[in-house]
């Protein structure tokens, strides 16, 4: 199915047409606009430096592998997500992911499994080239996907249960997902401008300024000749900031310096930067002040990061290691499930140490058993029977205070 540009008909513009699959609209996507998007990690500093951040942030999660209350510590399953392939780490992998997912609304993860075995490695299949092949349905309801297509100069066709799609919303569709970026065209168009003015101004501002002749506080004042002239021309030509040139003009003829530029300051250039990088900082939800705010204070930083965690990194974090263990879950049977490890996350330790802290209050004050805080922790329960009783913490002290009062009659004896 092929569908027309309706906005660029209706300007009357040049028409494009985007591909569509089967003749359903609802599973369409402008793969036209992955280009752009491309192009918008590729060449502009300030998304490619907040998708990374969030990349890097999220990529810092750990997993724990669990089978009930027990954390399993040796599994198949365990090797694979250490060594995903041959050419990279977890922390690679993982962060190649999301940063596919920021780019362009759609991540893919392919399991490399021989037919009947279990998988040997996993890759991410790069979004922008990942094509998504359905069945041909007029009612959404229906559709089913049928195959992934990787065009990489050549086609490889996956089936469905070996790849792990995660998606963005996508109010025009409901195959693919959409990214963020796609909302960001004017920033981005505001910020390539900037940098270019900012470029051009100094790379073709031409002359600074000009050596005139001074008036002032003169007299009787007596022109130059031309040959005066071009003596002072060769004499200045050694001055300028590049390498073995002078950077001081010093003469003795009566002369004063006229300048020709204009202050970048009245270009406001890295103003305007400063408040679209805001707005696409914004638009990947991640509050700007991380990226923008050089008078916040540290502390009013490291608030922010605890809000950025629970309300975006957390949840995509949950929802992946889900995603994950569903995934694998193909070949691996078991009631085993992926779970994050936040307990290693700087940002969050603070509030894990609160909570550590308080979960040992409970144990002392009968309010939770020690296997009840292990099992919270994520660690394995221990085979004591006093481990399981509210009174545990309680029964330590009234044994040190017998022992005491023990060696007192003792000693008094």
């Amino acid at each position: 199915m092929r569908i027309k540009d309706v906005n660029n008909r209706l300007t009357k513009k040049s028409i494009k047409y985007y591909s569509g699959i089967g003749n359903n609209s609802l599973t369409w996507q402008k793969y036209s606009d992955n280009n752009s998007l491309t192009e918008s990690y590729q060449n502009i500093p300030d998304v490619r430096m907040i998708i990374n951040y969030i990349a890097s942030q999220m990529s810092k999660v750990r997993y724990i592998l669990k089978e009930g209350d027990r954390v399993i510590d040796n599994s198949p399953i365990l090797d694979l997500l250490n060594e995903p392939n041959d050419t990279q780490s977890w922390y690679e992998f993982i962060k190649l992911f999301i940063v596919n997912y920021e780019v362009y609304g759609n991540a893919y993860i392919n399991a490399f499994a021989p037919v009947g075995m279990q998988p040997s490695k996993l890759f991410i299949l790069p979004a922008a080239n990942t094509e998504i092949l359905t069945n041909t349905v007029k009612d959404f309801r229906t559709v089913e996907i049928k195959e992934y297509l990787l065009n990489l100069g050549y086609q490889l066709k996956i089936q469905p249960e070996f790849v792990l799609h995660k998606k963005n919303t996508n109010l025009s569709g409901v195959v693919y997902g959409q990214s963020n970026l796609i909302a960001g065209e004017k920033p981005f168009n505001s910020i390539t401008a900037g940098y270019e003015a900012k470029v051009t101004f100094y790379q073709k501002r031409g002359a600074l300024g000009i050596l005139t002749s001074k008036t002032s506080g003169s007299d009787a004042f007596t022109a130059p000749t031309k040959q005066e002239i071009k003596e002072l021309q060769k004499e200045f030509e050694g001055y300028g900031l590049n390498r073995n040139q002078y950077q001081h003009m010093i003469t003795a003829a009566p002369m004063e310096w006229q300048s020709m530029t204009q202050p970048l300051k009245d270009f406001e250039i890295m103003e305007s930067t400063l408040a679209d990088r805001r707005l696409i900082a914004n638009l990947l939800g991640v509050p700007a002040l991380i990226f923008t705010d050089e008078s916040a204070t540290f502390s009013n930083k490291k608030e922010v990061m605890k809000e950025v965690w629970a309300s975006k990194f957390i949840p995509f974090c949950d929802d992946f290691f889900s995603d994950l263990t569903n995934f694998l879950k193909t070949w691996y049977k078991g009631r085993w499930e992926l779970q994050p490890d936040y307990s290693t996350i700087t940002e969050l330790q603070a509030d894990y140490d609160k909570e550590h802290e308080q979960y040992m209050e409970d144990i002392q004050n009968g309010v939770r058993t020690r296997n009840e805080v292990r099992e919270i922790l994520g660690l394995n329960t221990i085979p004591d029977e006093q481990a399981n009783t509210l009174d545990y913490g309680q029964k330590e002290n009234d044994t040190e205070t017998n022992q005491g009062t023990e060696e007192e009659e003792n000693k008094k004896n």
